[in-house]
Parts: C-alpha cells; structure tokens; sequence
C-alpha cells in the first residue's frame, strides 16, 4: 500500500505540472503579428517615451527573420507589427532597448505560429509529451512492484492508457506539420487507431474495477449466507 501511495503521489504531482504549463504566444500562418513587451529602466519603472526598442527576429530554424528593427511606443508597452509568414514553429525574438545612451540590456521571448486548427507551442507539446510517458514509466514500475492481481493490472492498464496517449499527442503534433497528403494521410491513421485504444483500455480499467467489486460483494454475500446455514445446521445438532 505504501509503494501505490508513493506512486499516486508522484503522478499527481506530473499533472499538476502539466497544468501549470502557461499559454504561449500563438499566430496563424499569413498572419500580421502584433508582438507586445514592456521596457523597464534600472530604477525598475518602465521607460519613458524616448527610449528606442529594437527587435530581432529567428525563423523556427534559427536564421534570421526580422533584424534589428525599431519598436514604436504605445505608452506603457512598445509594439512591432511583424510582417505575414506560412513558415510554422517556434520563432525566437530578441529586444534591446537603450535611452541616452544607457542600455536597458536585452530580453527574449518566443511565439509560435501553426495552422488555424492547432495554435499549440511546440514546447509545451514537448514538455507534456515527458510529463505523459514520465507517468506511463510510474504505472509500469507499478505494475511490476504491486503483488495483488487487482493493482498490478490496473497499472499495466493505466501504463498502456498513457502511453497512447503520448502516441496520439505526437501524432495530431505532426499531421497538423505535415506537408504532404500522404504523411497527412498516415498520421491522422495513427491518431485514430491511439484515439480508439485509449477509450478500449479505459474502459477495460473500468470493467476489472466494476467486475472486481461485483465479485467482491457477491463473495461477501455467499459468505453470510454459508455462516448463517452453519448457524441453523449448529442450532439443529444441539437439539
């Protein structure tokens, strides 16, 4: 019972994880990109209306974008309009802002642009698909260290649970990527085929639970009715 708590325990704590993951900043293909950041002086107040942000844009594969171009100021943020792109992934940009000379030194952040259908950063995609067969590698070591029947196959169950759904994530990741019909074709054959198995072993954890506890309370049923004929038969031999 110990070795299942600490278990529990750790799989609630990858999902938690999970669902501390924040939402990235996402654009649809051919979109205009109005990318927003703040500017802070030394002081930690934000900087006034004269200082001169410039930014810097990387492609998902690290050349460059959009070089060295200035931001204009909305008042309490500095704005770029980045121009249209149907290049999908994680673009990297850059800022650097300086007033009279001083540097504000530089920060970084990314965004992501995909297909209308998934807006999804592709690192949060990574981060989760870790959290998913880090917690599939939990149930199988529970499988193995459980010595009831029940637990070990409910483990081996929830094992096989996460691991297509790991398998399904990266599947509907890569088919919205796909460039071609085919590979489009052979993805979404795969996100199928894991989208059916994980209800099938989903609702196979759910018929060993209910078979288990039926069986349970039939046994208990049988077992009082047994002492309640030995009662009678013990009754009849003392008369």
């Amino acid at each position: 019972m110990k070795k299942l708590l600490i278990l529990l325990a750790c799989m609630i704590f990858l999902v938690s994880f999970v669902s501390a993951e924040g939402e990235e900043l996402a654009f649809e293909p051919n979109e205009t990109m109005n990318l927003k950041f703040y500017c802070f002086n030394a002081s930690k107040a934000l900087c006034d209306s004269g200082t001169i942000c410039q930014i810097t844009i990387y492609y998902p594969n690290m050349t460059v974008f959009i070089d060295n171009q200035s931001a204009s100021n909305s008042g309490s943020y500095w704005n770029y309009s980045a121009t249209e792109t149907n290049t999908l992934g994680v673009y990297s940009a850059m800022v650097d802002c300086q007033s009279g000379g001083l540097g504000y030194g530089y920060q970084g952040f990314k965004f992501y642009v995909g297909r209308p259908s998934t807006l999804v950063q592709g690192q949060a995609i990574s981060r989760s698909l870790y959290i998913f067969f880090g917690i599939a590698i939990l149930m199988f070591i529970g499988f193995l260290a459980m010595p009831k029947p029940l637990f070990r196959w409910t483990f081996f169950l929830f094992f096989l649970l996460f691991l297509v759904a790991g398998i399904n994530m990266i599947s509907i990741s890569l088919y919205n990527e796909a460039g071609s019909e085919q590979m489009i074709s052979i993805f979404d054959t795969i996100g199928a085929g894991s989208y059916i198995l994980y209800w099938f072993f989903g609702g196979l954890i759910a018929f060993l639970w209910i078979f288990s506890i039926f069986n349970t309370l039939s046994s208990r049923k049988t077992m009082r009715q047994a002492a309640a004929v030995g009662q009678s038969m013990e009754m009849e031999y003392r008369r």
